[in-house]
Parts: C-alpha cells; sequence; structure tokens
C-alpha cells in the first residue's frame, strides 16, 4: 500500500519539481539574451553619439568652412545638412540660428523660382509657414497669386477634359453625367420607369437614337 501511494502522489511530486528547475529555464535565457541585446544596442547608441560629438568639436572650424563655401554657391539646402547634425549635437545656438537661416532662404527661393511648377512653389510657402511663420509672411502676396494661377490651371485643363468629351461617343457603362458630357449631350426628353428593382430611363434623342439607364447607368444604346 505505501509503495502504491508513493507511486501515485510521488512521481507527479518530482515532475513538479523538475518542472519548477529547469522548465522555465528557457524563457529565462530568452529574456537575458534580449536585455543583453538591448544593453549592447544602447551602448553603441551612445557610443556613435560622443564620437559625433567629439567630430563636430574637433572640427568645428572645418564645418563653418564648409558651410560658408556652399552658401557663397547658393546651394542652401545643402548648406543647412551640413551643419544640421552638429546643431542638434552641441545644442550651438549659433549653428541652429544658422540651420533656420538656411531653410528660409531654400524654402523662400523656391517658393520665387521660376523653374519649379506651381505646386512645388505653394508646397515651399507651406513648409515655410508651419515651420516659420514670421518669414513666411513676406510671401502672402506671391502664394495668393500663385493660388489664383493654379485654378486657372485646373479651370483650363477641366475646359480641356470637357471638349475631349464631346468628342466620344457613348459606351455601356458610362454614368448619366458621362453621357451628357458626350457627343450625345442632353437628351430632348426622358421617359422613367421606377419598379421595386430600381428606375429605369429611356433617354430620347432626335433621328430615333435612344439611351437605356437602370439606376443612373447606361445599359442599352439604340440608334
Amino acid at each position: 500500500m505505501k509503495k502504491l501511494l508513493l507511486i501515485v502522489f510521488g512521481v507527479p511530486l518530482l515532475l513538479v519539481i523538475f518542472g519548477a528547475m529547469f522548465g522555465d529555464n528557457e524563457p529565462k535565457v530568452d529574456r537575458e539574451r534580449v536585455a543583453d541585446q538591448q544593453r549592447q544596442a544602447a551602448a553603441e547608441a551612445k557610443r556613435r553619439a560622443a564620437a559625433a560629438l567629439e567630430a563636430c568639436t574637433s572640427d568645428r572650424a572645418g564645418i563653418l568652412a564648409k558651410h560658408a563655401e556652399l552658401v557663397a554657391a547658393g546651394k542652401r539646402w545643402e548648406a543647412a545638412r551640413s551643419i544640421s547634425r552638429c546643431a542638434d549635437h552641441l545644442k550651438d545656438a549659433e549653428l541652429l540660428a544658422m540651420v533656420k537661416q538656411d531653410e528660409i532662404a531654400a524654402w523662400t527661393s523656391d517658393a520665387r523660382s521660376t523653374n519649379k511648377s506651381t505646386t512645388e512653389r505653394l508646397d515651399a510657402i507651406d513648409k515655410l509657414e508651419r515651420h516659420y511663420p514670421e518669414a513666411a509672411k513676406a510671401l502672402q502676396s506671391d502664394k495668393r497669386r500663385l493660388v489664383a494661377l493654379r485654378e486657372r490651371a485646373e479651370k483650363q485643363a477641366e475646359r480641356q477634359r470637357l471638349a475631349e468629351a464631346k468628342k466620344r461617343g457613348v459606351t455601356i457603362g458610362m454614368t448619366q453625367q458621362q453621357v451628357i458630357e458626350s457627343s450625345w449631350g442632353r437628351p430632348e426628353s426622358v421617359n422613367r420607369t421606377t419598379t421595386a428593382h430600381g428606375v429605369r430611363e429611356q433617354w430620347v434623342y432626335g433621328s430615333g437614337n435612344y439611351l437605356y439607364f437602370e439606376d443612373g447607368v447606361l445599359t442599352a444604346i439604340q440608334n
């Protein structure tokens, strides 16, 4: 009887003990591995930041000389990028002010460049308004003029689209608006039938021409 009790209760107990000792070992190893990887990544990031800081500090004169060269060449975006990292690392007020001046000059130049599209010029003004609203005030007249140009271009494009549509006939699947914009234009009269299944229309044109719609979609052409 004692042997039976030992087998019944002893074996499960041993399994529980061994499980407690070894069962959670693998997750623990995984957690330690992840933690170690995180420590290594943090250390590497810290090392790189220190190296960048050292480079900015030790070669400040060279960085400023390169920046001046780019500004003189009219390359304000490149000039801003050449010092922006050091400005951020050092929290250097002088460098940060130079980055600001470069970005304002670059966006202003883009906004007034005749080599840029109207959309690109308006985009430059929009960015200037978001980042440096005070500087953007000087470009408000330019913005109004560019918006007017864009609206005229959009209207012209719409007129061209309608003109092209007028040259085309009709095809099955067109909407009623597309038919009106086509060479068929508006009908002389419309016969409409409403049923439980939807709305059917017969558009009547001259010379025995008819178009048939179901729920606003062209389904048949008779001519």
